[in-house]
């Protein structure tokens, strides 16, 4: 049973069904499927590859664990899709952003210990909220669905997420900005 709004759950009891992530993912992929589209099609990716898995990447990522990460990201799907890989590998995600203004707002006045970035909200840089960021010491990761032409330029040495991509690479780009000195 997919789980929706208004559903209840099985039998007698009057409790809404709780809303897994999973259901999330599925009920995307047949959203997509709807309109003559695999999840492949709009990834690139099939959809199993997106499978979180734990393992290594957990501990290469142990100097943030149990940190709160600040997410900026356009596309709800992804920001659903990084909040699971995040609580996978031991985070809390602390707050999200999908408009520019938001995420600038979050940047200068939100409790978090790291950011993920995307490079282009809405066709709009983020260089705005790196910038914040820089200003307060705080560390990111860039993600982006284009090549590194979509990172500023001065900033094209951070690490940066090539979409889509896999939890080991989210674990492997966090534990770089963790490491001491980093910003």
């Amino acid at each position: 049973m997919r789980c929706g709004k208004f559903q209840r759950g099985a039998g007698t009891d009057p409790a809404p069904k709780r809303c897994e992530k999973a259901d999330l993912i599925y009920a995307a992929a047949d959203l997509l499927t709807n309109f003559g589209l695999s999840w492949g099609d709009f990834w690139g990716v099939p959809l199993s590859t997106l499978a979180w898995s734990t393992g290594t990447s957990m501990t290469a990522a142990a100097a943030l664990a149990g940190k709160r990460i600040l997410v900026v990201e356009d596309e709800s799907m992804i920001r659903v899709l990084l909040e699971g890989m995040l609580e996978e590998l031991g985070y809390t995600m602390a707050a999200e952003a999908g408009e520019l203004d938001e995420a600038m707002t979050l940047a200068r006045q939100g409790e978090f210990d790291a950011a993920i970035l995307d490079v282009n909200l809405h066709g709009e840089p983020i260089t705005p909220v790196v910038d914040i960021l820089v200003e307060r010491g705080l560390p990111f990761v860039f993600s982006t669905g284009y090549d590194l032409r979509g990172v500023p330029e001065i900033y094209r040495a951070k690490p940066t997420l090539q979409k889509p991509f896999k939890i080991d690479a989210l674990a492997q780009a966090l534990a770089v900005v963790a490491k001491p000195g980093r910003a």
